[in-house]
């Protein structure tokens, strides 16, 4: 019998309420921050998802976050950072264990936690008898003093009773029914391999050729493990599973027509087991849903010894709801933009903007008024709309109604025409404007704040008429580097070049509506590793294969950004680091072998999954 488990589903964020697709907060008003130097960061969990458990048994988990804040958290001082439950605010929870403060309050963060530095909380937790499924919400608070920005995280449930032990009754042998021939019928033409000798956790391909010998044409086609234990040297069950699989055991599914007489050919990327050892792995074909009426492929596996310490199989978290936000609202990204010149010009035709010296407001812009800014010898000046004053502080302008107002730089931008992306001068921004100095380069900057899909949506890496798959896949990436990148710089997160990304604002959705739809079309979606946004590079092409972290740039490697074939890109040279996806050989799978976005992805990126961090 096979063991019964319930599983627990942490899923840990940065920002903000999060919600079910069909959820409603009425029972929550919006959280009050009262003093915005408590903030906080998820960086980990102790125990990748998902955590599976019996019903009634316990479990510690430790969630680690950074203070993202000014102020220090003392977990001896009157206020303490803790979890309350929440929606509603302050029940009981039916998963307490024994360090929470109540049922409706976690465990203290212990310790004196600094500024930028980390924090742990911890977790009891009692999985209730009664079955079902469950989402406990959390928010972080200092205590007796205010809710702490980016404090909101969650918890999914799902309780199963526990395994009972009983007496196994006698039973009745089934009638033996002989399987019905599929009228799938299928010959194998071409095998490209049938046997591998390599050290464990290679990729490995295999080129198969069928003819569909049958009456019928074929719609759908996949390709699943059959038989797949093998003889190895430990106990453990193989796993063949490449990332660029659907799951562990199916690996390729698509949706492609083959008439009757027709061939379909496919190349299937598989990994050798991680152990040194005997295997044979066994793929069947499937034809519309059913088992074709043809042998499995079968490929003996000689694993000569073990993968690396560091190697990682792929995953595949199936019970990870695909519409579960991470974040209660769409986060925002600050893109530092050059200038040349003391002065700047500024001027939105779509809103009204509110004038900021420093955080102090001083008056409104009106809409069609342009302001004038300068620094000289270390003052700021700002004139516009009736409203003149000097500042050591920067400037900062922000829409009045609407965020995603555009705005345009008339003067001091350093120039950034591209040809190629479209005839404009890309002085029009969305979102919010600041105007100030940099403290360790002494350069002027315009910083950019605004919401990440507008971000997105001014990127452009990717070439006009590019395939739609491939612009998906290299904006998710993009999104998730962005992301992973804020706070790299004093007051913004990247750089609006290609020392960071190429984000030419506003005026690419006006030439390159493509990149556009494409943001849309994966809104909100990021890559994780093992519950944490990950870094993602990508780079123009490779010559065949793309390389690990530490192979271009030293120091630990990273699981995910490990080497993977790139055959489109097989007798070329180099361009650019070589780390993550080639966007030469994406664009050429996506082109020649149909690949949507998610199997680019999950090609590139080893072991990951694709995270809905907004709506």
């Amino acid at each position: 019998m096979k063991k019964r488990i319930f599983t627990i589903f942490v899923s840990l964020v940065t920002f903000g309420l999060l919600g079910f697709a069909k959820d409603a907060y009425a029972g929550d008003p919006k959280f009050t921050i009262r003093d915005t130097g408590f903030s906080a960061q998820f960086l980990s969990q102790s125990v990748t998802d998902p955590i599976t458990l019996e019903a009634g048994t316990k479990k510690t988990i430790t969630i680690t976050f950074k203070n993202a804040g000014t102020k220090i958290w003392n977990g001896s001082g009157g206020n303490y950072l803790s979890a309350y439950t929440i929606e509603p605010k302050y029940r009981d929870s039916l998963f307490a264990g024994s360090s929470w403060i109540s049922k409706k309050q976690s465990g203290k963060i212990p310790g004196v936690v600094l500024p930028g530095k980390n924090g742990i909380l911890t977790l009891d937790i009692v999985a209730p008898e009664k079955t079902g499924e469950y989402v406990e919400r959390f928010h972080l608070a200092s205590e007796n003093n205010t809710w702490v920005k980016n404090g909101y995280f969650y918890i999914i449930f799902k309780v199963i009773p526990k395994t009972s032990v009983a007496t196994t009754a006698p039973t009745t042998p089934k009638e033996v029914v002989s399987e019905i021939p599929s009228e799938y019928t299928a010959s194998l033409a071409l095998q490209g391999r049938k046997s591998v000798t390599e050290v464990g956790g290679k990729p490995v391909e295999l080129t198969l050729l069928y003819m569909n010998t049958g009456k019928k044409a074929w719609n759908t086609y996949s390709f699943r493990v059959v038989d797949d234990l093998g003889t190895a040297n430990v106990g453990s069950r193989p796993v063949f599973a490449d990332t660029t699989w659907k799951d562990a055991m199916n690996a390729v599914t698509k949706n492609i027509a083959i008439e009757e007489g027709g061939n379909l050919k496919e190349n299937i990327i598989f990994r050798t087991p991680r152990y040194a050892g005997e295997y044979k792995l066994k793929l069947q074909l499937y034809v519309n849903g059913e088992k074709a009426n043809v042998l499995p492929v079968e490929v003996n596996i000689l694993v000569t010894e073990n993968a690396p310490n560091n190697y990682q199989e792929p995953t595949f978290n199936t019970n990870i709801p695909k519409d579960v936000p991470r974040l209660e609202e769409e986060t925002r990204i600050r893109v530092g933009l050059t200038t040349e010149g003391d002065t700047v010009q500024f001027v939105s035709f779509e809103d009204d903007y509110t004038i900021f010296n420093g955080e102090t407001e001083m008056g409104i812009l009106e809409k069609s008024n342009v302001a004038i800014m300068t620094h000289v010898a270390g003052v700021y000046s700002f004139k516009g709309s009736g409203v003149d004053f000097r500042t050591n502080n920067y400037i900062r302008l922000k829409p009045v109604n609407n965020e995603h107002a555009v705005f345009d730089i008339m003067k001091g931008l350093k120039d950034r025409s591209l040809a190629w992306v479209g005839p404009g001068k890309f002085t029009k921004y969305r979102g919010a404007f600041e105007y100030r100095k940099g403290q360790v380069d002494e350069q002027l900057y315009i910083v950019n704040d605004l919401l990440m899909e507008d971000y997105v949506s001014g990127m452009s890496e990717t070439g006009t008429n590019a395939p739609v798959e491939f612009v998906k896949a290299n904006l998710v990436a993009a999104r998730t580097y962005a992301y992973t990148k804020k706070g790299s710089y004093p007051f913004f997160d990247v750089l609006g070049s290609t020392y960071d990304q190429l984000y030419m604002g506003y005026e690419v959705e006006l030439y390159k509506p493509d990149v556009k739809r494409a943001a849309d079309a994966t809104r909100g979606y990021m890559v994780g590793y093992e519950n944490k946004i990950v870094t993602t590079p990508y780079f123009g092409n490779s010559n065949g294969w793309t390389r690990g972290w530490n192979e271009a740039w030293g120091g630990s490697a990273k699981p995910w950004l490990v080497p993977v074939k790139a055959e489109y890109d097989a007798g070329r040279t180099r361009l650019g680091h070589g780390v993550g996806m080639s966007q030469r050989d994406a664009m050429k799978r996506a082109e020649n072998e149909g690949l949507g976005w998610q199997e680019l992805i999950k090609y590139y990126y080893t072991g990951v999954d694709l995270v809905l961090m907004y709506k």
